[in-house]
């Protein structure tokens, strides 16, 4: 190949043009749907005042079949899990159906075995999301709400200032799962 010809060849910055431009050209439509969501998770949803610790984390109170608790908003988990104290007041209520063990990854990577259990009835605020999958960690001592409960509200946002959690989708819902 001579030289002229090798001048003619595209180079790595001009595919990365290339791709930036079809980026540009497509994403007006993706991004106006997703700004859409956010304006209706603003305007429309259910907004539920937050907590925030010391350290900055925040936390929601919500219940399960009527019995409250503060949670740890968590969007790093996959899954609602609840404190043995909660655990233990629900069991007492009669207000849980085993389902299933699991085995789930801890955020320090490690894997420990969990069981999975069905609650009725379960709120973030005034949000029903009706029945829900919970798991219990041996020794659990508090109450994360993770993904599959957000994504039955979903879209949902979170504001730092006041902090408050704003949902869209509140009503009775089906199960929520990870996994299963």
């Amino acid at each position: 190949m001579n030289n002229k010809a090798a001048n003619h060849l595209p180079t790595p910055a001009a595919y990365l043009l290339a791709a930036l431009a079809l980026l540009l050209l497509f994403s007006s439509k993706v991004l106006g749907d997703n700004v859409a969501a956010v304006d209706n998770v603003l305007d429309m949803g259910l907004e539920v005042p937050l907590k925030q610790s010391t350290g900055g984390t925040l936390y929601v109170t919500a219940s399960a079949a009527g019995i409250a608790g503060d949670f740890l908003l968590d969007t790093g988990a996959g899954m609602v899990t609840l404190s043995q104290a909660m655990f233990y007041k629900l069991q007492q209520a009669r207000q849980v159906e085993h389902i299933r063990e699991m085995a789930a990854r801890l955020a320090n990577n490690r894997i420990q075995r969990v069981d999975v259990y069905r609650v009725n009835d379960f709120k973030i605020g005034e949000c029903r999301l009706g029945t829900v999958e919970v798991a219990v960690m041996e020794g659990g001592g508090r109450n994360l709400l993770g993904l599959s409960v957000l994504g039955l509200a979903a879209p949902f946002a979170i504001q730092l200032s006041p902090p408050s959690l704003s949902l869209s989708q509140c009503g009775l819902q089906t199960v929520a799962s990870l996994g299963g």
